[in-house]
């Protein structure tokens, strides 16, 4: 079995824990058991919307998925804040915007 190795990331790619994971899902771990406050703002031509979920979050992977569902708009930006309690770090495994619907369809 080859091992691939890179400077950014010391461990070898086949000796990575595989996990299962779903399209739409956010993958968190903690230190320590914690409710996470996931925080979606975003600014659709000028006009402000932001939502917010919490999320109980353990020292296992937890998916979390949170649906926000923007305004049509010519222009448009969208972040995200996580928001954790004072001393518990947390792992953000990735995270993706994706359209809930394709683009023509109503």
């Amino acid at each position: 079995m080859t091992t691939f190795w890179t400077r950014k990331n010391p461990f070898p790619l086949s000796k990575r824990p595989r996990r299962e994971k779903k399209r739409g899902e956010l993958p968190l771990k903690a230190d320590k058991a914690a409710d996470v406050v996931v925080q979606l703002s975003g600014e659709f031509d000028g006009k402000s919307k932001i939502e917010e979920k919490t999320h109980k979050i353990g020292k296992d992977w937890t998916p979390i998925k949170m649906d926000y569902l923007p305004p049509k708009a010519l222009s448009a930006k969208l972040g995200v804040v996580f928001k954790a309690p004072e001393g518990v770090t947390v792992l953000l495994d990735s995270i993706a915007f994706r359209p809930v619907k394709r683009s023509g369809s109503e």
